[in-house]
């Protein structure tokens, strides 16, 4: 065995040595490149130091300037109520920040009070490069006091990609992604920030910042609380359908258009194909077709998108407007114990959403100790959120308003015991509920 590794030591230095001046030509031309990379990014670059209420000592992280305003990117979910204080450095001089928006994708952009003598040069979000498993990348990572606030470089290849509502790349070669790490391509264009192994696209990141900024700009209205929806349920379409009917295999199916909904009102029909949104066409099939969709329409209260729809032999482009997804009325028996409120459309024509039947009420939350809550001979929950009621008392239920007058029947008749039909999951049941619980 020790013969065999001082052969193989012998080999490789015999190796190294024939091609020593080749080798070191390779280097010299990698650094150069890293170091032209460098070069090109590091004024967009900056130390941001965040000081959480409670710390003992900040936080640091690699943030990305992003315009002359001087917002910066950073890759990690900054919540107002838990800072003091937030920091950047350049040039080794400390200014102040503040968070101005943040993003539940774990991206927030911030903005620092800096001179205009200041050595920074914004890097334009719409110059995202792009790379590919196999190609070479360039991290650079700012660094604090503690490493003299020196920028740190290393360099490394793709691996892979992912497609998702954020684009990813996983990142190798012995790459240490730190928060907010910008990852660039050997044509100096930053593809993306990373932590760990995975690489966030820059073009995705952009997308989801310039909704961040929009908001900033105006007020918080209760419409922007909102769910925003379109009308419709949809599914990739069957490829031995579409290969049987000579449609394209890269195409969504409307299932559903639900009446008065925003599809609805811009002539979305059951049985339209969309194959491309805002003129970018659908390119992958299942269950990725799913996420593409979904990320091209990027849903938002008020957003237009343009739709590209097949129908019969015909190609058409459909213009629909996001809308509020609607609330559906409630109303609260305190002497029952539930909360119910009509199914929707959306809910019963959804099959993941496991409700399987359009009339009736849909029970939301059981007050506890309620007769809804509460058996007094097993102390277990009679009826549970989810469920549908179908009768009370005697009364069928098809909707919300059947349910409230059979309520105003049974408190009219005082009655103590009233028998509940409820449909749960896939099969029927019987309840019995005793109204002296919670009776004074």
């Amino acid at each position: 065995m020790k013969k065999l590794i001082f052969t193989l030591l012998v080999i490789g230095v015999f190796t190294m040595g024939c091609m020593s001046m080749d080798g070191i030509k390779i280097l010299n031309s990698i650094e150069q490149v890293q170091e032209d990379i460098y070069q090109k990014i590091k004024p967009s670059v900056v130390y941001v130091e965040v000081k959480y209420i409670g710390a003992n000592q900040p936080y640091g992280y690699t943030g990305l300037v992003i315009d002359t305003e001087y917002n910066i990117l950073m890759q990690v979910d900054l919540q107002k109520d838990k800072i003091e204080k937030i920091s950047v450095w350049v040039d080794k001089q400390e200014y102040e920040a503040k968070l101005v928006q943040s993003d539940e994708k774990q991206l927030c952009y911030i903005k620092a009070e800096l001179p205009a003598s200041a050595k920074i040069q914004p890097y334009p979000m719409d110059k995202a490069g792009e790379a590919k498993p196999g190609d070479w990348v360039v991290a650079i990572n700012s660094s604090g006091e503690a490493l003299n606030f020196q920028y740190l470089r290393q360099m490394g290849t793709i691996l892979g990609t992912k497609e998702g509502t954020l684009d990813t790349y996983f990142a190798g070669g012995g790459l240490n992604l730190y928060n907010g790490t910008v990852v660039v391509n050997l044509k100096g264009e930053i593809i993306g920030m990373g932590a760990g192994y995975q690489v966030v696209a820059f073009s995705d990141m952009r997308r989801v910042v310039n909704k961040m900024i929009a908001k900033a700009k105006k007020p918080v209205t209760d419409k922007d609380k909102k769910k925003p929806w379109v009308g419709i349920t949809f599914e990739p379409i069957n490829e031995d359908y579409a290969a049987a009917m000579k449609y394209p295999e890269e195409a969504v199916l409307i299932k559903t258009v639900i009446s008065g909904g925003p599809a609805d009102k811009a002539g979305l029909i059951t049985g339209d194909l969309i194959v491309a949104v805002d003129e970018q066409p659908l390119t992958k099939k299942g269950a990725e077709l799913n996420t593409q969709f979904f990320k091209y329409l990027d849903p938002e209260v008020d957003r237009e998108v343009n739709l590209k729809v097949l129908r019969e032999g015909e190609t058409k482009i459909l213009k629909c407007k996001f809308d509020s997804q609607p609330e559906p009325k409630e109303f609260k028996a305190d002497d029952i114990g539930v909360t119910v409120r009509n199914i929707t459309d959306i809910e019963y024509n959804n099959p993941q959403s496991l409700i399987t039947r359009k009339d009736g009420v849909l029970v939301t939350s059981i007050s506890a100790g309620s007769p809804a809550a509460t058996a007094e001979s097993t102390r277990e929950y009679l009826i549970y959120p989810y469920d549908i009621i179908i009768e009370l008392g005697g009364t069928p239920i098809s909707a919300i308003d059947d349910f409230i007058k059979a309520v105003d029947k049974i408190r009219q008749g005082n009655d103590e015991l009233v028998l509940a039909k409820i449909w749960r999951g896939n099969y029927l049941v019987y309840k019995v509920l005793n109204l002296k619980i919670g009776r004074n």
